[in-house]
């Protein structure tokens, strides 16, 4: 079945071998699964034959690489084998399960190197997801709306969490983000009902709406590697209590917005502070007024301030 992509296909398929074959060697060969994998007609598939370089040997046909671009199944339960055609399978492309409602669980093969922009969007029976080890990153709205999701583990190795990754994905309750993750896109994880997050050490930005919408989360752990949090990355949560660390500078319009719960808020020595950073929490409306470092807290209906 012929497929349109959209966007820069060459580039992205080409960061895709290249990425796959600087594995090849060094990664452990997989384990024999005692799940027998889904038949392999059952999947869409665009096969990757590596450019010829000047004056290099010619490519072998062994160096060719398989994405899965859709599945043709019926399946509940699918298992993507970890080769086609006697082809390693290191992608699943955009939109390849997209809305396949009758989809329940989904094993996902290793080799796996990356997972497409809604790629598994709006699975509404999906339950939960292994995300293998050797996945570098998890395109803008992989798994959005997938309001049935509970369980997600996110495996050290990736590096990227893209927009609206797992938006809408209201029965998840937790998730351990990898120390590995320098990048989450804007609305990564809005509209779920995870309770608690340890932001990774190695994140120097907190996106834009983030956390939004998360009204469970009622507590976040900001390290000190963090130094910019983005507008309305945690509006209409939870919280109750928040320490921005020293290292972060800056903090967008509305971060913090109508966080009702709000008792107490220790800002570091460095923060600048938006005027709206805070609008409507506490119980209630209130405006930083250019207030910066020091522990702020409800007293009289008003802010109070003391030095760290």
């Amino acid at each position: 079945m012929s497929k349109t992509f959209k966007g820069g296909i060459s580039a992205i398929v080409a960061v895709l071998l290249a990425a796959s074959l600087s594995l090849t060697g060094c990664a452990s060969a997989p384990t024999a699964s005692a799940t027998m994998a889904s038949p392999e007609s059952d999947f869409e598939v665009l096969t990757l034959t590596p450019v010829q370089k000047e004056n290099t040997p010619a490519p072998s046909p062994a160096d060719r690489r398989v994405i899965i671009t859709g599945y043709k199944g019926n399946a509940a339960a699918v298992v993507i084998p970890a080769t086609i055609g006697g082809l390693p399978v290191i992608s699943i492309w955009q939109e390849a399960f997209r809305d396949r409602t009758d989809l329940k669980s989904v094993s996902l093969p290793v080799g796996l190197t990356s997972i497409g922009q809604q790629a598994f969007q709006g699975c509404t029976g999906l339950k939960s997801v292994n995300i293998p080890v050797g996945v570098t990153s998890i395109g803008a709205a992989a798994f959005g709306d997938c309001n049935g999701l509970a369980s997600v583990s996110i495996p050290e190795g990736v590096t990227s969490i893209g927009r609206e990754a797992f938006s809408g994905c209201v029965s998840l309750t937790s998730i351990i983000i990898p120390a590995s993750v320098t990048s989450m896109g804007t609305a990564a994880f809005a509209l779920t009902n995870l309770k608690s997050v340890s932001i990774p050490a190695g994140l120097t930005s907190i996106g834009k709406e983030v956390f939004q919408y998360c009204l469970d989360l009622t507590s976040v752990n900001i390290p000190e590697s963090v130094t910019s949090i983005g507008e309305e990355a945690f509006s209409i949560t939870g919280l109750t209590s928040v320490r921005i660390p020293a290292s972060v500078t800056s903090i967008g319009k509305a971060a913090f917005q109508v966080c009702e719960n709000l008792t107490s808020v220790t800002i570091g020595a460095n923060v600048a502070l938006d005027e709206t950073s805070f609008d409507y929490s506490f119980g209630g409306y209130y405006n930083t007024n250019g207030k910066k470092a020091g522990v702020y807290t409800l007293r009289n209906k008003a802010w109070s301030y003391a030095a760290q």
